[in-house]
C-alpha cells in the first residue's frame, strides 16, 4: 500500500465530509476549495493528510495507470491553493467527442486537444505554467504571472474558437454564448 503525505499550513481549516469522500480547505481570505477524493483517506489530523491507493469502487486499470497523475495533480491543487498569488483560469471545451489530454516531460505539460478537426493539436506549454487536468472536457491553467497565464489562455482559445451558430469550442468556466438564428426559408 502506497501513502502520500500532504502538509497542510497553519492558515488553512480542513473539513472532511465521509459520505460524500469530499475535502475542503478553507482559508482566512474567504476563499475555499473542496476535492472530491477517488482513493481512500487515512488521517486528517494537525496538519497533515494521509492518502492512499486504495480506491472507491474504479477498476484495477485506474490503479495502476493514473496514480501517478492523480497524486500529482492533488499536489499542485494544495500548492496553488496554499500560496496567495497564484492565478488560476478554467477552460471547458464543448462538443461531441471534444477531449484535452494532457502529457508531462522533464517539468513541461505537453496539452493535446481533439477538437473536430481531421487532426489533433498539439501545444507546448511554457515551465512557468502548469495543468491541472480535472475532466478530459475542463483543465485549470496555473501560474504565478497573470500575463503569461493570460497569454496561454487565449492562445489555446484560439486554437477553437468558440462558434456562435452550434455553441461548441473552448470557452471560460463560466462563459456563455449567445446562439444565433440559423438560416429560415
Amino acid at each position: 500500500m502506497k501513502i502520500c503525505i500532504f502538509k497542510i499550513p497553519l492558515h488553512i481549516y480542513v473539513l472532511f465530509c465521509s459520505l460524500k469522500k469530499i475535502i475542503i480547505f478553507l482559508n482566512g481570505n474567504k476563499k475555499r476549495i473542496s476535492v472530491r477524493l477517488r482513493t481512500k483517506l487515512i488521517l486528517v489530523k494537525k496538519k497533515l493528510i494521509l492518502l492512499t491507493n486504495i480506491l472507491y469502487k474504479t477498476p484495477k486499470q485506474y490503479l495502476s495507470t493514473c496514480m501517478f497523475l492523480y497524486f500529482n495533480d492533488l499536489k499542485l491543487l494544495f500548492k496553488t491553493f496554499f500560496k496567495r498569488n497564484i492565478i488560476q483560469i478554467k477552460l471547458n471545451l464543448v462538443g461531441i467527442g471534444f477531449k484535452f489530454f494532457i502529457f508531462l516531460f522533464n517539468e513541461t505539460s505537453i496539452i493535446q486537444i481533439k477538437a473536430g478537426f481531421s487532426h489533433n493539436i498539439v501545444y507546448k506549454l511554457p515551465k512557468k505554467i502548469k495543468v491541472l487536468y480535472l475532466k478530459p472536457t475542463l483543465i485549470t491553467i496555473v501560474g504565478n504571472c497573470y500575463k503569461t497565464v493570460f497569454n496561454v489562455v487565449t492562445i489555446i482559445k484560439n486554437l477553437r474558437l468558440p462558434d456562435p451558430y452550434k455553441k461548441k469550442g473552448i470557452l471560460y468556466k463560466n462563459e456563455n454564448i449567445r446562439a444565433k438564428q440559423g438560416k429560415v426559408c
